[in-house]
């Protein structure tokens, strides 16, 4: 009975330690550099991949034009790092690092599927949170439980977000990193279910002893 107690005991533990599963990303290289043109010969954007690491989101205008330039990070995560279904997940969450203070809005996309390559289809998504760039410094976390879930029912092999400046006038820094720490998602499974596998586990020891 001791036994049985303490085989139990660590197996709640065991549970508790395994709080959730971090998706890998694709590195904290990946983003595109967008320029936009207000005037001259004709509005655009255009898009070139970038390098989070040694560049964050800061909007510049020309001195000559009244054109913008904005680094965009795109962040994708590989959903198979995670095992479980949809309704077992309790949430998820997306970290992300801002290193200074900056003015103006910054928008997070969800990109839906996606393909762990960072290229010119990486730049769309639909808005799903916004905060300050003045006022917020450090790691700023995002829940994202509808969209892992999401990701998951639809058995997507990757999963993005877009980091994106809703004026290209704001002066903003956005980074996806710190001190070589890079963008996260966190998914946070049931405990029940967890643990229900545990007690199995206990059942089947039980059953071995029995025998």
């Amino acid at each position: 009975m001791k036994r049985s107690i303490l085989l139990l005991f660590v197996v709640m533990f065991a549970v508790s330690a395994q709080a959730g599963v971090s998706l890998t990303t694709t590195g904290n290289s990946d983003g595109m550099s967008r320029y936009y043109r207000t005037a001259g010969w004709s509005p655009y954007t255009s898009y070139s991949e970038g390098n989070i690491t040694d560049t964050v989101l800061n909007g510049q205008k020309d001195q000559s034009y009244p054109d913008y330039w904005a680094y965009v990070p795109v962040l994708e995560f590989n959903m198979s790092d995670y095992n479980g279904t949809a309704a077992e997940i309790t949430a998820a969450t997306l970290n992300v690092y801002m290193p200074t203070a900056g003015s103006g809005t910054i928008g997070v996309k969800y990109a839906g599927e996606a393909d762990g390559v960072i290229d010119y289809d990486s730049r769309s998504g639909t808005k799903i949170a916004e905060f300050n760039a003045a006022t917020t410094v450090g790691w700023y976390t995002l829940d994202v439980t509808d969209q892992i879930k999401e990701a998951v029912e639809n058995s997507y092999g990757w999963v993005g977000f877009v980091i994106d400046p809703d004026s290209y006038g704001d002066q903003v820094n956005v980074a996806a990193y710190e001190s070589g720490n890079g963008a996260s998602i966190m998914v946070v499974p049931e405990p029940a279910t967890m643990l229900l596998l545990g007690i199995g586990g206990l059942a089947t020891v039980r059953r071995k002893k029995a025998v």
